[in-house]
């Protein structure tokens, strides 16, 4: 066998997975998302080889001839490295290698029948990402090595991959990979040239009905497809993922940490309880501008009910409309700024126009805000009960769904902010429905976008001093409140589960709202005490 002597099939496969890494990076760079990952499927396979041989029939692609006069057993090893763009498009770089037996061969060129073929494609998967069965073409060049030299040519296949969990699937694949120049493989182009054959004439009726081409195929492959990328894992959550249902695909249901059991929604309709566990507090990603310096800390929290949605403004409203005319005068949300609001209608129509009663209400301050909650039995949540609720158990995620992007599988917007091509890319430009975006597995929905959210903590520059167990700041100098969340005008940084952001208290915004939480034995509303809890001036 022969090789070209700058070409060989290791040289070949390196440049393959060079110009991949090449054209992957631009991509993450342009979109300023991280919306695609790195894949690598492993199988093995059938060959299949079609030239011009045998010389006593005409020989087809999938003839099975190989098998029954061939030399050795007909199979493929195939690998391949790949980087998907979105749910749809992906590309790869893959080396097939195998037998490929070819029938009643008499000629003296070709010493073996081990090829080995370098393959770059572009891939089309058919389907939503939520589907377990999804169905794909591909289609690219094919460098072939092993035979009497070096070949070039087409390739096109197909398949289809079965999901078994978020990053693990199966797949059946067949692939057809067509060799130039016709000698390539078996040192002839035409029949007329062997020793034996019925005629001179390079038309000859016998031989491959591939005509102008040799071809090195995969019958029938299978393997296994794994996915790398999503969201950072310590040892507990890894190891968590054998809990996750193996089949047929990964199902929505939360995957929680052994210590940090799902929530029990069964108690009360709205608010979710969230149990009770120890998680760490702070931005789990690298900060490079140092925008958040408040460090982590590994925090316990007790058990405690949290509202599902941000508080509305049909709710807000029926809240005035049980207070005196004094003061409900005195819990007006402030309208007199309304200038910074992305929205041509005017504050009364956002405020008390029915189109709007499911929106959050907004331009509420610290104080509306936590008179709202005492009203109805409650409090505002805690930082640290707000960050343990977004992460909805997890460890290490930068958002309160899975995976490091901003978007779903099926290429949609996860949350209400700002996107690199503007405001409304994620289908609102201003405030969005309360319970217009996906909840997280916890059933919360907008913990990262739509609003802001007040928390019950004074603003402190650093966790240090915070106690590790329920830890609340009742710092009675600070003016300014923390709110966590970030908002319809925050870009993705700001919207993540660990970043925080201040609030003077006696100031409302368009940017922030709020929602409730309540202790795990909650009061009804007119059980409810003064809350006086906020005037210490010691970190709990």
């Amino acid at each position: 066998m022969t090789f070209d002597s700058a070409l060989n099939p290791f040289n070949c496969a390196a440049l393959g997975l060079a110009t991949l890494l090449l054209g992957a990076v631009p991509s993450t760079a342009q979109s300023g998302d991280i919306d695609n990952s790195f894949f690598v499927k492993v199988g093995v396979g059938a060959s299949d080889y079609t030239g011009d041989f045998p010389i006593q029939n005409r020989g087809y692609p999938l003839d099975l001839q190989e098998f029954m006069r061939g030399n050795g057993v007909p199979f493929t090893n195939a690998t391949e490295l790949g980087y998907r763009f979105s749910p749809s498009f992906a590309v790869a770089a893959g080396l097939q290698v195998g037998n490929y037996p070819i029938a009643g061969y008499g000629g003296s060129g070709l010493k073996e029948t081990n090829l080995y073929t370098a393959q770059f494609l572009g891939r089309y998967t058919f389907g939503d990402s939520d589907q377990c069965v999804r169905p794909y073409v591909d289609g690219g060049l094919n460098a072939t090595f092993g035979g009497v030299r070096t070949g070039y040519g087409p390739s096109a296949g197909g398949g289809v991959d079965v999901a078994l969990n978020r990053s693990l699937s199966l797949f059946v694949e067949s692939r057809l990979n067509l060799v130039l120049p016709d000698n390539a493989i078996d040192g002839t182009s035409n029949l007329g040239d062997l020793p034996g054959s019925e005629s001179s004439r390079t038309d000859d009726p016998k031989g491959s009905i591939t005509g102008p081409f040799d071809s090195a195929n995969q019958l029938l492959g299978v393997g296994i497809k794994v996915d790398f990328g999503g969201p950072s894992q310590t040892s507990n959550e890894a190891s968590s993922e054998a809990s996750v249902s193996a089949f047929p695909c990964w199902s929505d249901e939360a995957e929680t940490t052994d210590a940090s059991p799902s929530p029990d929604t069964s108690r009360q309709e709205d608010p979710v309880q969230v149990p009770s566990g120890t998680f760490v507090m702070g931005l789990t990603d690298e900060d490079p501008l140092s925008i958040q310096n408040a460090g982590r800390k590994r925090i316990t929290v007790s058990s405690f009910y949290i509202d599902r949605h941000e508080v509305t403004n049909a709710e807000y409203r029926d809240y005035l409309s049980r207070l005196s005319s004094d003061e409900r005068q005195e819990r007006l949300p402030d309208s007199t700024d309304w200038t910074e609001a992305r929205t041509e209608e005017s504050w009364e129509v956002y405020f008390r126009g029915d189109y709007y009663s499911d929106y959050p209400v907004i331009r509420v301050t610290w104080d509306e805000a936590r008179a709202y909650c005492q009203a109805r039995g409650k409090r505002l949540p805690t930082e640290a009960e707000w960050e343990y609720a977004a992460r909805a158990g997890y460890l290490g995620r930068v958002y309160p769904w899975d995976g490091l992007t901003t978007r779903g599988q099926n290429g949609d917007y996860l949350a209400n902010f700002n996107p690199p091509e503007g405001y409304a890319a994620d289908g609102y430009a201003f405030t969005a429905p309360v319970d217009a975006f996906p909840s997280n597995e916890w059933g919360l929905h907008n913990m990262a976008g739509n609003v802001a959210e007040w928390t019950r903590d004074a603003y402190a520059p650093s966790y240090d001093n915070l106690s590790d167990f329920n830890p609340h700041n009742r710092s009675e100098e600070e003016s300014r409140r923390v709110v966590r969340g970030g908002a319809w005008s925050s870009d993705s940084f700001f919207i993540g589960v660990g970043v925080r952001d201040t609030q003077p208290r006696d100031e409302g915004s368009v940017e922030v709202g709020f929602r409730c939480a309540s202790e795990a034995a909650s009061l009804d509303p007119g059980d409810a005490p003064e809350d006086t809890t906020e005037t210490g001036n010691v970190p709990e």
